[in-house]
């Protein structure tokens, strides 16, 4: 795993009969994980959706090479030992009111408000839907054992039991408790449903942002040949990232042609600070991975990317086939998209000095002044920055169109890099944005040639980027 802290923990599960969670890490591992905090966890198996809450009572280690977090199996519902789940650290709110079901058996207990009967046994505990009580609370002169579930909540649960909860109790026979739980197992089913899809939304458009703000981008080609299974190697990639924050991840094969794309969010004390991309090309065997590194610092963002070509290299040697490192063939479109980004930054810059950022962060594009100036020329001949003055002095300041008319279209560019090919519904669940708004940045690219729209009766409407080269 390259550096960083994350949001969500992946785990496999251990269900076994405990109250209390333990988590065993292995030894040298970086998850960060807190003894006494609260997570949901929720499944990763698609066949098996589920959630439940799970508080972390110890850390341990172990010789296993993934961390395991034994739970509760009177909580896991359906799964089952080696699943894979996320942890997702959650804040608890204190619950206004808390319905507890009981049976009906119990004559002394009568339904309605008994805040001060339970809320001094229960107080500080924390209830999912259906999780079973089993208290002894004072009833009478008498004391009595009370067996029942976690019926209702508000707010709806996971909640805590606070110092304001109200908390009333509700007699149901035996047929309407086992509906209670058996209503509650799928409520945790969709609910997993509902978080992962919300947090795969909320990643996709922190990616985009990210991949916009970016200050530095690193970029490789690297070409293969003689695999017999790219999948495989395409595996291989993926594993590079292991740990992090995985965003996008799909793979596609059809006429012999395979092509995968994976991004991931590296972390730093739980910031989002930085963006990692593959993108996988081949037929017969042979293709190109293209490797984007959007970072805040552009020795950064170089080193990251240097390391991860150094683990693909080192890892690939137990398949059989051959890679290297592609020699770097800058195009005028990427040119053209590098000072189109320094746009982003002041409303005009001195085109040397922008030759001279370039040449920092792309040491290996080796653009000189004349081509600089050939492509600046040909920009404010197209319309793509306001104008390219000369000075007195014989140096060009360009002068960027304004923010609000370059800074949509330029999100979208952020987000091509790596594709070269976006549906309007892509933009718009990535960057979380109406469709006007993308249809009017899609507008504008593609009347200044960044853009090239193509209509299939499979596909229906893809935008190709020939600006990012993806």
């Amino acid at each position: 795993m390259h550096g960083g802290k994350r949001a969500m923990i992946k785990v496999s599960i251990k269900p076994i009969f405990r109250d209390q969670a333990i988590i065993q890490l292995p030894q040298g591992s970086d998850l960060e994980i807190e003894a006494g905090r609260t997570y949901i966890v929720v499944s990763a198996v698609q066949q098996k959706p589920f959630s439940f809450l799970a508080k972390v009572l110890e850390i341990a280690s172990t010789s296993d090479t993934r961390p395991v977090l034994e739970v509760d199996s009177r909580k896991a519902g359906p799964l089952a030992e080696g699943d894979e789940v996320d942890l997702f650290p959650y804040n608890i709110p204190a619950a206004r009111k808390l319905v507890i079901a009981v049976p009906d058996k119990y004559k002394l207990i009568t339904q309605g408000n008994w805040t001060s009967t339970f809320q001094p046994v229960l107080h500080g505990n924390l209830y999912d839907a259906a999780d079973d009580l089993n208290v002894a609370v004072n009833v009478g002169n008498a004391v009595q054992i009370v067996q029942g579930i976690a019926l209702e909540s508000d707010p709806k649960f996971p909640v805590s039991v606070g110092d304001g909860t109200t908390i009333e109790v509700r007699k149901l026979d035996k047929e309407k408790l086992d509906a209670a739980r058996k209503q509650a197992v799928e409520h945790k089913a969709t609910r997993a449903k509902a978080w992962r899809d919300s947090q795969q939304t909320s990643l996709k458009a922190l990616l985009g942002k990210l991949k916009a703000g970016a200050v530095a981008k690193a970029k490789r080609t690297i070409e293969f040949s003689g695999f017999s299974s790219v999948k495989a190697l395409s595996s291989l990639i993926h594993g590079l990232t292991s740990g992090l924050e995985e965003v996008e991840c799909s793979q596609e094969e059809s006429g012999g042609v395979y092509t995968a794309h994976h991004a991931c969010i590296v972390r730093e004390e739980l910031e989002p600070t930085t963006v990692i991309e593959f993108q996988v090309s081949s037929q017969k065997g042979s293709g190109v991975i293209s490797l984007l590194v959007f970072a805040r610092d552009a020795s950064k963002a170089e080193k990251l990317a240097s390391d991860l070509l150094q683990d693909l290299a080192r890892l690939q040697s137990g398949l059989k086939g051959k890679i290297e490192i592609a020699t770097v063939r800058v195009s005028d479109a990427d040119i053209q998209a590098f000072i189109l980004d320094q746009g982003s930054k002041e409303p005009m810059r001195p085109l040397a000095k922008i030759a001279e950022i370039m040449a920092k962060e792309h040491p290996d594009w080796r653009v000189d002044a004349k081509r600089m100036e050939r492509v600046a020329k040909e920009m404010d001949k197209r319309g793509l920055i306001s104008t390219l003055e000369r000075m007195d002095t014989g140096f060009y300041m360009v002068h960027f169109l304004p923010p609000d008319v370059m800074d949509d279209p330029l999100k979208v560019l952020a987000l091509a890099e790596t594709r070269g090919v976006l549906s309007k519904s892509d933009i718009m669940a990535a960057l979380s944005w109406p469709e006007a708004r993308a249809s009017n940045a899609l507008d504008f690219l593609e009347k200044k040639g960044l853009a090239k729209r193509d209509k299939s009766y499979i596909a229906g409407v893809k935008y190709y980027f020939p600006v990012t080269r993806a």
